[in-house]
């Protein structure tokens, strides 16, 4: 059922954005078919197996990794100054992770 979901997502939104946008049209229906089974598969799942997720924080690290990208994408750099701002965007992300999880991982170690 969510293949199949999935499949008619994507036959449609290339059918509505290819002609369009090309090729682009193509890679955001991949991804709009691929959040339609997240949120079928979450929402299925949660029915017969409820799992207290943090939607909070799964949340932040979304927003956060695409506001990343934008700025990224909306400097548009080139040459060299394209790789800084690419490799800035990372450690970035990894240092506000670290900062974010380091004492949840150290209590789980602690028991």
């Amino acid at each position: 059922l969510i293949a199949i979901v999935g499949a008619i997502v994507t036959i449609a939104m290339n059918y509505w954005l290819v002609p369009f946008i090309g090729f682009y049209g193509s890679a955001w229906a991949t991804l709009g078919a691929y959040v339609s089974m997240l949120a079928l598969s979450y929402y299925l799942g949660n029915k017969k197996y409820p799992v207290n997720y943090n939607l909070k924080e799964i949340g932040f690290y979304v927003f956060f990794t695409a506001g990343l990208y934008l700025v990224h994408y909306f400097f548009n750099f080139d040459g060299f100054m394209k790789y800084i701002s690419a490799s800035a965007a990372v450690i970035i992300y990894a240092v506000t992770v670290y900062k974010k999880e380091i004492n949840r991982i150290k209590n789980s170690l602690n028991g």
